[in-house]
């Protein structure tokens, strides 16, 4: 890039440091997997707030229509060899069942595994995104992985296969709301802090 364009701004990488590199959080952008890979939990989002995260995620489980496209009545159960060959990540469905008892109580049908697990994955990456934008303009951008999924699985995705929304689809576009009022938790206090991308004023009532 030097030789063929010197005058260019050019980044050599993404992310710019691993996340064991103290710079991920004060240097270029992050890719954030405490969450997930390392058994952070979710409240791990509100302190880990880099300048711009470009990728973080959390897995579920797609809609019972599609996993129907691939499995039979006798497969339903999130260790049957059919639900384990769509499922890519060697410990994803311990993970899954692993911060499901920290947040929840685990289900105790499979089509209630389902539902929660997608619960689950919405309110921790909206814990991130509404993390990143309360920490405006320190952090400017934050991206999930992923939007929708090439193959029926069980995966970081918003949309499955079947293109059925995830939960987390729906909380992702409120978390992205042109103008957020989100409230947190800071030093046993509630705090209510109000983030807008609007190039002007607003007004609003308090209620």
């Amino acid at each position: 890039m030097k030789d063929c364009d010197p005058g260019a701004a050019y980044w050599p990488s993404s992310p710019s440091y691993g996340r064991a590199d103290p710079r991920s959080l004060t240097e270029g952008d992050s890719h954030y997997w405490g969450v997930w890979h390392d058994d952070e939990p979710f409240e791990a989002y509100t302190e880990k707030v880099p300048q711009f995260m470009s990728e973080f995620g959390f897995q579920s489980l797609p809609s019972p229509q599609t996993i129907m496209r691939f499995a039979r009545p006798g497969d339903l159960a999130i260790d049957s060899p059919v639900m384990l060959a769509h499922q890519k990540n060697e410990r994803g469905n311990e993970i899954i069942r692993s911060y499901m008892e920290r947040y929840y109580r685990t289900p105790r049908d499979f089509e209630s595994f389902v539902y929660v697990s997608q619960l689950l994955q919405a309110e921790g990456i909206r814990t991130g995104i509404e993390a990143h934008r309360r920490a405006k303009p320190y952090c400017m951008g934050s991206l999930f992985w992923q939007l929708d999924d090439c193959w029926p699985a069980a995966s970081w995705s918003s949309i499955d296969y079947g293109g059925n929304p995830k939960a987390l689809y729906y909380r992702a576009r409120d978390a992205f709301s042109e103008v957020l009022v989100s409230p947190v938790i800071e030093n046993g206090m509630v705090r209510v802090y109000v983030v807008s991308d609007r190039l002007s004023p607003s007004r609003a009532p308090w209620r």
